[in-house]
């Protein structure tokens, strides 16, 4: 094979990797549809990735989809992996206790958005649009709105710059002036919450996770349904989600003064 039909050969493995990580599961004509590439073409490079332990089929549907082989190589590239081994130890007990599902996400300022790093469902918490690896809006998101109150001001102002406020509900955060009040907000109580902003009736308490150095380096948050939630245990969840954050920011070499 020369260099040219290698470099369409690499070219075609990473779009396949591309909708794969956009879909949770997708069938063959379907990849073969988007791609405008032979099914057997697709195939070839989908029986490749399975052997290499990047892409899982299912075995009743035939679909396929990636597994966390290739987000163990993105956590380490992005030095998160320390932040999940030692979120193990801790966030499993966080959702057991609250019953509800919770997130561990990072700041991607390139993007001006979350990224999920860790998801811990309870088994009969709600039904999230959010998964591992996948992207969610800064502004109304908890974990967004805490992750950005603890960047300095630059920092601040070149992401808020030319933001787009898109609008996912009537709660949703839809100006700039808006944004800079909550985010003063938060600073000032040192949580930050999403109520119905992103997802019709969901809330959401998001905490900071610290570094050796001072820095909120991600977030956790815990999520509920509306019904759910209950306004008369919300400084004991509150209490139980800061002192996870904690942990894990500990472990991570943070010393609270």
């Amino acid at each position: 094979m020369d260099n040219k039909n290698n470099v369409a050969a690499v070219e075609r493995v990473f779009a396949i990797l591309e909708i794969l990580a956009d879909e949770r599961e997708i069938a063959l004509g379907d990849l073969s549809k988007r791609l405008f590439m032979s099914k057997s073409t697709i195939f070839r490079f989908l029986q490749t990735m399975k052997d290499l332990g990047y892409v899982n089929q299912n075995i009743s549907t035939q679909k396929y989809s990636l597994n966390t082989k290739l987000y163990g190589i993105a956590s380490n590239a992005l030095g998160t992996s320390d932040i999940t081994k030692i979120a193990n130890r801790y966030v499993h007990n966080l959702s057991k206790e609250l019953r509800e599902t919770v997130h561990i996400a990072l700041l991607d300022e390139e993007s001006k958005q979350i990224i999920y790093i860790y998801k811990e469902n309870f088994n009969y918490s709600l039904t999230m649009m959010s998964q591992v690896g996948k992207k969610a809006p800064l502004h109304c998101t908890g974990l967004g709105k805490i992750l950005l109150s603890y960047c300095d001001e630059q920092t601040v102002s070149q992401i808020l710059e030319g933001y787009e406020y898109e609008l996912f509900t009537s709660h949703t955060i839809k100006n700039e002036k808006m944004m800079r009040d909550e985010l003063e907000r938060i600073k000032d109580r040192g949580y930050a919450e999403d109520i119905n902003e992103h997802e019709e009736n969901v809330h959401c308490i998001a905490a900071p996770i610290f570094d050796q150095f001072n820095n909120a380096v991600a977030a956790i948050s815990v999520s509920w349904s509306e019904f759910r939630f209950n306004l008369m245990n919300k400084e004991e969840s509150l209490e139980k989600i800061l002192d996870c954050a904690m942990k894990i920011s500990n472990d991570l070499g943070y010393y609270s003064s």
